[in-house]
């Protein structure tokens, strides 16, 4: 949306126009467009605000043609989304998001695991109810803070032109 200006994580959170994306690499002689847009209707979960909007994304006249297709199907998930809800825009400028937002689940998972334990620990541990409080907030504060060290060295973001994108690079 914002042409020109490299967007964070924390001005697409606040309404900058961006939206988190994904680009979907796939064999066209094993699936079509619509099976990947019938699986990201599968697993999308709009939250209301643009930056998690169900939004397809084009890059010319035909492709819009068969997103609006796919649409108009009117396909309906049992939650009630349906494919008419989905929009269909012009793909411009794909901006690589933040090394810190990179493979973030297989990042936070260990973090998760030891604030997991801690708890765990503090339910079965009363005797030492004191040492592990304290071990429990330096483990959390160590934890957060190493999450925002990564966040605040890792800031750079990468751009990808369209041109590229369609290249296949």
């Amino acid at each position: 949306r914002n042409e020109g200006k490299q967007p964070t994580y924390d001005s697409v959170c606040f309404g900058d126009g961006n939206v988190e994306a994904v680009r979907v690499v796939f064999d066209e002689s094993t699936a079509t467009v619509e099976d990947v847009w019938d699986r990201a209707m599968d697993v999308a979960k709009p939250a209301g605000k643009r930056q998690y909007a169900p939004i397809l994304f084009v890059s010319n006249d035909e492709d819009r043609a068969r997103a609006e297709a796919w649409r108009q199907r009117d396909r309906r998930r049992d939650d009630g989304l349906a494919s008419s809800m989905f929009a269909v825009e012009t793909a411009s400028t794909f901006w690589t998001a933040e090394g810190y937002h990179q493979k973030y689940w297989a990042k936070w998972r260990p973090r998760f695991a030891v604030v997991a334990l801690c708890v765990g620990l503090h339910t079965f541990v009363t005797a030492y109810k004191s040492i592990l409080e304290t071990t429990y907030t330096v483990v959390a504060v160590v934890v957060a803070g190493v999450g925002l060290l990564e966040r605040f060295l890792d800031a750079k973001v990468s751009q990808v032109p369209i041109a590229a994108l369609s290249e296949g690079r």
